[in-house]
């Protein structure tokens, strides 16, 4: 008569006592448990008991370290920055103003941007867009 074997997973306490988390008939192959992370802490200490019968073999104790899942967050897209954003650094405030301010009056500023409304020239109009929208913020932006 053939006898059946079985594998056996269990938990070992911290006193070294054993607890059966879980049986599969022995086959040749791969064996998955799933093991409940609220009811076995990250340190767990587990054993596998192989038996046929008569025999018997007990692994040393190893631990099982869970992973945490990983989600997929998704990364956020850059928006539109704010026409008054002239730097692009998803605020508008008092950085934004200086680059304004070095170019007022300007037919040619060193930043484009600061000719908000572009009709050719740094000017109170620019300013006054810039000072409308000023604390706004995008977060990252183009």
């Amino acid at each position: 008569s053939t006898s059946l074997m079985n594998i056996y997973l269990q938990r070992v306490t911290d006193l070294g006592e054993t607890s059966l988390i879980g049986t599969v008939p022995a086959t040749q192959g791969t064996y998955n448990w799933t093991v409940s992370r609220s009811i076995f802490p990250n340190n767990s200490q587990f054993k596998i008991w192989i038996h046929n019968g008569i025999i018997g073999d007990m692994s040393n104790p190893f631990t099982i370290n869970l992973q945490p899942t990983p989600t997929n967050t998704p990364t956020p897209k850059p928006v539109a920055c704010k026409s008054g954003d002239l730097n692009k650094d998803g605020t508008v405030n008092s950085a934004d103003r200086s680059i304004l301010l070095s170019n007022f009056f300007s037919t040619t500023p060193t930043n484009p941007r600061a000719d908000i409304n572009r009709d050719g020239i740094v000017d109170i109009t620019d300013y006054s867009l810039l000072v409308t929208q000023y604390s706004s913020s995008t977060g990252p932006c183009l």
